[in-house]
């Protein structure tokens, strides 16, 4: 049987910049291919060159065409295509719950935010609600302040975020809502030991969406495998977490409802590859190119044209992996978050890490 090999390639992605109003999304696609099947795609698209480029491609209309028939192949399928979507606007309220609110209500109250899903509850509810009950300048300087708290964390940008947090809260045109922005308030006591834990790729969903995807081919497979990336400053500087969980040789699923990491990976390494000499990570940039034109004019539709149109209208809608996107969904049932024992990953992760490194 020929061999599989598994490509990854990313498009949109801003590092901390995540208020880019030109890429309001990111995107990591992976694909799972022989050398035939990547051949027999790559024979779909008529452009010259060693090297296929999306940002290239969808200049021309001949080409485009030539896309949408790619995506629409037969050998395009869950077994063979899988993409991580990240909704950037909605991130820095992800990231607020995650890295303000979460150890307030673990602290001072002695809940975990994560169990029931209550932390996606939370980042839904503050990204639909706080534009309909804030001022609309209050919250773009919130997230303005917020970015920068984490790039610079020093006193200046401390009080700076945190009189952003109060003006947003005297913004409020509900008083029970302000009831939800007093948590982000109230992480002003912790706020020196949260922005250690934080370096400059903070905001990078990169290394969260590469072990996601890592975890969907290991249960798609008995192998383990090489991950094929073309450049990627963000893999490499989070290589040491990745061969970390990667070594961690304990067997089973650690995590919580649909919210689980199958162990050991699959992963034997990841391979930096010159996209020219590996047709798959060259299919990769085209899936995650088409992706990240589709999703960018469902964010913001003035980005939406009939190329994005035509997009959305193939299988590539269909092959998300637990994209993180805004949806109104707020109870455990709609979240699919029902609590079924186990602590949130990284929790898990950190406990199996410091049990190797005692064994050790």
């Amino acid at each position: 049987m020929e061999e599989q090999l598994y490509a990854f390639d990313e498009s949109g992605n801003t590092g901390s910049d995540l208020l880019n109003s030109e890429q309001p999304v990111f995107i990591l696609s992976s694909v799972r291919l022989t050398e035939n099947e990547a051949q027999e795609l790559r024979g779909i698209l008529t452009a010259k060159g060693n090297e296929l480029k999306f940002a290239r491609l969808k200049k021309s209309k001949r080409y485009q065409n030539e896309i949408i028939a790619l995506l629409n192949h037969d050998i395009i399928s869950d077994e063979t295509v899988q993409i991580a979507l990240f909704h950037k606007q909605y991130c820095i309220w992800l990231h607020t719950v995650d890295r303000l609110i979460e150890p307030v209500l673990k602290e001072d109250i002695d809940t975990d935010v994560y169990e029931d899903g209550q932390n996606i509850a939370l980042t839904n509810m503050l990204f639909f609600c706080v534009p309909v009950f804030c001022d609309p300048d209050a919250v773009e300087v919130y997230k303005h302040a917020f970015i920068k708290l984490f790039q610079f964390r020093d006193e200046v940008h401390i009080d700076k975020f945190y009189t952003a947090v109060e003006n947003l809260i005297a913004s409020s045109k509900d008083e029970k809502f302000v009831d939800a922005l007093l948590l982000i308030l109230g992480s002003y006591p912790y706020i020196d030991d949260i922005l250690d834990r934080w370096d400059k790729y903070n905001f990078d969903s990169t290394l969260s969406a590469f072990i996601n995807l890592i975890d969907y081919w290991g249960r798609k497979t008995d192998k383990s495998f090489y991950a094929f990336v073309d450049n990627s400053k963000p893999l490499v500087h989070h290589k040491e977490l990745i061969d970390l969980v990667s070594n961690i040789n304990e067997e089973g699923e650690i995590g919580t409802d649909r919210r689980k990491l199958k162990l050991p990976l699959k992963l034997i390494d990841i391979k930096f590859a010159d996209s020219k000499d590996v047709h798959t990570v060259q299919i990769a940039d085209v899936i995650a190119g088409a992706a990240n034109h589709y999703y960018k004019a469902i964010a913001d539709p003035q980005y939406a044209d009939e190329f994005s149109e035509k997009i959305g209208k193939t299988k590539l809608v269909d092959l998300l992996y637990s994209p993180v996107w805004p949806h109104m969904a707020f109870t455990p049932e709609e979240l699919g978050t029902e609590y079924d024992g186990g602590e949130n990953i990284l929790d898990s992760l950190v406990s199996l890490s410091t049990k190797r490194d005692k064994k050790e």
